[in-house]
């Protein structure tokens, strides 16, 4: 099977609802058949990147997904605005602007936004 190049963007913040948990597993699962998966994180779900161990009570496994993405060396992004300023990510991330944010996605054969 061919490897496909896929970006995953979260949105949406991880406190209110498992949207973003649920992208991250798919994401994790995508990665199963060898693809090349990117996560992108913009405003609000930049705050899943904080979630330690200990933080995770009311979040289901969010910590050990990251964990796993990170063991396998996914790429995670995080887009640089107003919202995601000062952010402290517990994980690996690179920060990329606007601009660069285009260019993962025009090279992308796959976008899903989570």
């Amino acid at each position: 099977m061919k490897e496909k190049k896929i970006t995953l963007i979260f949105e949406h913040t991880p406190f209110t609802d498992i949207k973003t948990y649920e992208g991250l597993r798919m994401g994790l699962g995508l990665t199963i058949s060898n693809n090349d998966v990117s996560f992108v994180f913009t405003d609000m779900a930049v705050h899943v990147l904080r979630i330690t161990e200990k933080k995770s009570k009311n979040i289901p496994d969010v910590h050990k997904v990251l964990q796993m993405i990170t063991e396998l060396k996914k790429n995670i992004y995080v887009v640089k605005n107003k919202k995601t300023e000062g952010v402290k990510s517990e994980y690996p991330t690179n920060f990329i602007n606007k601009k660069e944010l285009f260019n993962l996605i025009e090279n992308s054969e796959i976008v899903i936004r989570c």
